[in-house]
């Protein structure tokens, strides 16, 4: 997959901003960039677009 362009790039880290936001203001966990991958229990990677 390509990089993201300008705008794209913009959108996505002001969403990132909120969702991490967010979670400081209430306290419950942290926010992940859309570049990080988690590991599953059954061993299956995914890098959802927020997390």
């Amino acid at each position: 997959m390509p990089p993201a362009g300008g705008e794209a790039g913009a959108r996505e880290s002001e969403i990132n901003m909120q969702v991490r936001i967010w979670a400081k203001r209430d306290r419950t966990g942290t926010a992940f960039g859309s570049s990080t991958s988690f590991q599953l229990p059954n061993g299956a990677t995914r890098a959802p677009d927020a997390a």
